[in-house]
């Protein structure tokens, strides 16, 4: 988590504000499971939303009070899109145990991106996941980030593959 803090204070400080807010940190976490470029675009949503607030360069903002609402803005980048296709594309080409592990995991996940469902690391697909960073196991319980079980329900690819199309 740590690492999620100094990749948000990296991108904000670029635009000349201060980060501030543990619940933020810990929602972008959640959202992107520490993929560099995905915090990026956290960071940009939450750089966005700051200066609709009127946040100005140079002052130390809290994030923690609209941290709710950066979600919408980073789900909506075109570059969170992109990933989650190449994704989908890649494991459907290459791995697809992975992508049908990946797709039962998102629509069965739960707001916070828990899936209900259990996995092992031998599960079958589960090693490319995790290898990926695509997938976290907690406790044994399988983890995703958010963005996934946000977009992946929602993709035609993730669809017609279910139904063999």
């Amino acid at each position: 988590m740590d690492e999620t803090d100094a990749m948000l204070c990296l991108v904000l400080d670029e635009y000349d504000l201060l980060f501030e807010g543990p619940q933020t940190a810990e929602l972008a976490w959640d959202w992107t499971g520490g993929h560099p470029l995905l915090l990026r675009q956290f960071g940009s949503a939450a750089l966005t939303l700051a200066r609709q607030r009127g946040g100005a360069g140079g002052q130390l903002l809290s994030t923690d009070p609209f941290c709710d609402l950066i979600p919408e803005g980073f789900r909506r980048r075109r570059f969170v899109r992109d990933t989650t296709a190449e994704i989908l594309d890649l494991l459907s080409l290459r791995y697809p145990a992975a992508l049908t592990l990946l797709i039962e995991l998102a629509v069965s996940a739960d707001l916070a991106g828990h899936s209900v469902a259990e996995v092992s690391a031998d599960a079958e697909g589960a090693r490319v996941l995790l290898d990926f960073g695509l997938l976290q196991l907690e406790a044994g319980r399988p983890v995703i980030p958010r963005y996934l079980s946000w977009h992946i329900p929602r993709s035609t690819h993730a669809v017609r593959h279910c139904v063999g199309a």
